[in-house]
């Protein structure tokens, strides 16, 4: 595509960089919003959840796929040994990468599967769960062609080979997407059919996860441009993809906080103004004489006293 080699390694360098900050301020918003405010103590269970530890790996991914493309770029016309190292790293970072994007995904998306399409639930579990399996199997080839075979055309039978895995496992993630994007279009289908009684983090889910998929779509076709020709700058583009992706999933995270925080000061409101009617009863039916003789035990020793001293403070989404 005429674009110089030197520019592909810049730019995939800037974007380790750029990801790396991204990945610090995931952390800090799992570590400071989603724990310390919340009233939890820092502990490895509490970081490390199976959605924040999905999203920190998609980070390290994508960090990795970025410093191993602008490695592998710079070393390609030499040819080192280093050049293979590099070239098989980014394979390992995009298969790890796509993995734990499927992964992620279907987590958050497990309920509506169960609710739009609960005949073929299960099959999308199991079929999800051995994904990792097919996709570690992409960048084995490579690196095993590499090795010297004393009939060449068993090197050449390797690389077809991890062609063909390669064609399966973008078919099989084509077809989960779109999977995706029909279950969460049905469902915002239905809650405008039920006059919109849902779930407030369904529907989240749903609008982001038909963005995410929509972008996913569009690096797989920069990924097929890649194989066909071969370009530097393809690859590079189907890596700024995945840093969409990331951005989609944080932000989701990001808004399903939110409104899990918006949920609880809501609970939190509606319990204090329980307590606040029961105050204003219980001194509506104390008679003036109790109140002149015991107004600092009605006071102290109120039965819902103890209700408002312990009620948590509400929280805050940031």
């Amino acid at each position: 595509m005429g674009i110089p080699s030197e520019y592909i390694v810049y730019a995939s360098f800037a974007m380790a960089l750029v990801s790396l900050l991204e990945l610090l301020w995931l952390v800090h918003f799992i570590v400071y919003h989603e724990i310390v405010q919340r009233g939890k103590k820092v502990t490895l269970k509490e970081v490390f959840t199976p959605f924040s530890s999905l999203l920190i790996l998609i980070a390290l991914s994508h960090i990795g796929l970025y410093i191993s493309e602008g490695g592998s770029t710079l070393l390609r016309p030499q040819q080192t040994p280093m050049f293979f190292v590099f070239y098989t790293l980014e394979d390992m970072f995009g298969v790890g990468f796509e993995a734990c994007y499927i992964y992620y995904s279907y987590l958050r998306a497990e309920p509506i599967f169960d609710q739009v399409f609960p005949s073929i639930a299960k099959f999308v579990s199991f079929a999800v769960r051995v994904s990792p399996i097919l996709f570690s199997m992409q960048w084995l080839p490579f690196p095993i062609s590499k090795l010297q075979f004393k009939d060449p055309q068993v090197s050449k039978t390797i690389s077809m080979a991890g062609d063909v895995i390669t064609m399966i496992n973008g078919t099989l993630l084509v077809a989960f997407d779109t999977l995706c994007l029909v279950t969460f279009i049905r469902y915002i289908q239905s809650t405008q059919i039920n006059d919109g009684i849902t779930d407030s983090r369904f529907l989240i889910i749903c609008r982001y996860g038909i963005t995410s998929v929509s972008v996913c779509l569009s690096g797989l076709g920069f990924f097929v441009a890649y194989l066909i020709s071969e370009e530097e700058l393809c690859a590079f583009i189907v890596y700024m993809h995945f840093s969409g992706l990331f951005v989609i999933l944080f932000r989701m995270k990001v808004a399903l906080h939110r409104d899990k925080v918006a949920k609880d000061n809501e609970r939190l409101s509606k319990i204090e103004s329980v307590a606040a009617g029961y105050r204003g009863r219980q001194r509506t039916n104390i008679s003036p004489v109790s109140i002149n003789e015991s107004e600092d035990q009605s006071v102290t020793n109120g039965p819902y006293q103890d209700v408002t001293a312990v009620m948590p403070r509400k929280l805050t989404a940031s």
